[in-house]
């Protein structure tokens, strides 16, 4: 049965809270599986009924989806229709301030189709409009065509206001050209995509990107060697050369000498010499004589 048909009787019925946080566990579910994949995912906007936006269902219900199968809340939308936002002001501005607080994307769906009321757009913390299929569904390049005014109208509006624009329901290439003109930051529709199975939307999602090992960071700091072969080799040969350079400098005085060692030393050498000296002048003498006496 289509959405249009059960999605009322399960508001009539509060079956559409269980309804509700089912649906979030397994959207998270499906994020964590493509992730454990390999697969980038992308972000799965969640349609949000107005009986939802309460502090004690929807913010603990997001919350429980996220932490149970480890998502990231970059990858978690919300849509909802002007009518369920303006249903009760006080109560709707703080549940998706929360929402928001949690890294969630919030997106208004069939906008101007519902109870317009502009000033809730600034005051609350939306990121992007959804333009109705109803003002795609006849957009044509053509000039003065109703359809386009309004929703050219509907991005510049989106875009004064600091929010992005999707169009949903874009079945051929003349709304895609018309939309792209006009600046409308997403497309949205069966000209790209139809409703599938989860195995053929797979295909349209990117490997993640594979991280690069850092060898350099397993080496452990004991092991890394405070001197390289190459240094220690430099500075050997420059010790040689300053030996080689300066020979006088290596013989060293003794540090336990003291000076009046040295001058002793001296005095000694010295005395030996003029001894020494004497004794070969007494040896000439004494040659002279015995020459003479002969």
């Amino acid at each position: 049965s289509a959405p249009s048909i059960f999605i009322p009787l399960a508001e009539e019925s509060d079956l559409i809270l269980k309804l509700s946080q089912w649906l979030i566990g397994e959207v998270c579910r499906q994020i964590r599986t493509w992730q454990e994949e390999g697969l980038t995912p992308c972000r799965i906007f969640i349609n949000i009924s107005g009986q939802q936006v309460k502090p004690d269902h929807l913010v603990p219900a997001l919350a429980e989806g996220l932490s149970s199968h480890n998502v990231s809340p970059e990858y978690l939308g919300i849509e909802l229709t002007e009518t369920a936002i303006v249903a009760n002001l006080e109560v709707s501005a703080q549940v998706l301030r929360e929402v928001s607080k949690m890294g969630i994307q919030i997106s208004v769906d069939d906008f101007g189709t519902g109870y317009s009321s502009l000033s809730y757009l600034q005051s609350f913390p939306i990121d992007s409009l959804k333009i109705d299929q109803s003002f795609v569904r006849n957009l044509t390049t053509d000039s003065g065509n109703a359809d386009g005014s309004l929703a050219g109208a509907i991005v510049a509006l989106g875009h004064s206001l600091g929010l992005k624009v999707v169009a949903e329901g874009v079945e051929n290439e003349e709304q895609l050209e018309f939309l792209k003109e006009n600046g409308c930051d997403s497309i949205q529709g069966y000209l790209f995509c139809v409703p599938g199975p989860v195995d053929e939307i797979s295909k349209y999602l990117n490997p993640a990107p594979v991280q690069e090992h850092d060898e350099e960071a397993d080496l452990p700091e004991e092991d890394t060697p405070d001197e390289s072969p190459e240094a220690a080799l430099v500075e050997s040969v420059e010790d040689v050369v300053e030996d080689v350079e300066d020979p006088d400098e290596s013989e060293e005085v003794d540090e336990d000498e003291s000076p009046e060692d040295v001058e002793e030393t001296e005095e000694s050498a010295e005395s030996g010499e003029a001894e020494s000296e004497e004794s070969t002048e007494e040896a000439q003498e004494e040659s002279v004589k015995a020459s003479t006496d002969s």
